[in-house]
């Protein structure tokens, strides 16, 4: 939390002193939400979230008040949008609650999306080892079954050779995994044109 709160500080203090509500820094609090969102999920984005409207908020009010004069291009200290009129004051406000919006929105989702993340990558890995399992009971069947079992690939390479095929076939089964079947098994190569 400690880093987001300190990135959210300094994205504060350019923000003020790039312009204000005029700075073309607001932006910078969207990838402090997103990474918040992403590393502390929904709640860390949210509480981050709150945070950086904290700090947009205050920032603004500081520049807004004359506490931290904004000055212009020309050198000039520029007039806060609520003194100009009504019509400026209410383009301010009305981008001050976009982007405490926006802010909101970002967390939400890239706390959302995080979570549904780590939940798929629980559910893969529950779903590999699920797979493992059923691969090495297979495996043991396989194998113990009293009956000669080859399988072959469609290329005609010999993909698992079990013990009583060993013996049927006075072949290690590390010998010929891997190999054509043809090499060791007569008439083969009639069988697996027709298949």
């Amino acid at each position: 939390y400690l880093q987001f709160v300190v990135d959210a500080a300094c994205i504060g203090l350019v923000l003020l002193f790039t312009g204000g509500s005029d700075s073309g820094f607001t932006w910078l609090f969207v990838f402090n939400i997103l990474g918040a969102g992403y590393l502390l999920l929904l709640p860390g984005g949210l509480a981050l979230a709150s945070i950086d409207t904290v700090v947009y908020v205050g920032c603004l009010a500081l520049s807004w008040s004359g506490v931290v004069p904004q000055i212009g291009d020309a050198g000039e200290v520029r007039i806060s949008p609520l003194d100009q009129g009504f019509g400026e004051a209410v383009e301010a406000y009305s981008t001050v609650g976009f982007h405490v919006v926006s802010f909101y929105l970002l967390a939400f989702l890239s706390g959302s999306l995080a979570k549904k993340q780590a939940e798929t990558g629980r559910a893969l890995a529950a779903t590999a080892s699920s797979l493992h399992r059923l691969q090495d009971m297979h495996g043991r069947i396989v194998q113990n079954i009293d009956a000669g079992l080859i399988t072959v690939s469609n290329s005609g390479v010999v993909t698992s050779f079990n013990r009583a095929a060993e013996v049927i076939t006075r072949h290690l089964a590390s010998d010929v995994i891997g190999r054509p079947a043809s090499e060791f098994l007569r008439g083969i190569d009639h069988l697996l044109e027709q298949g």
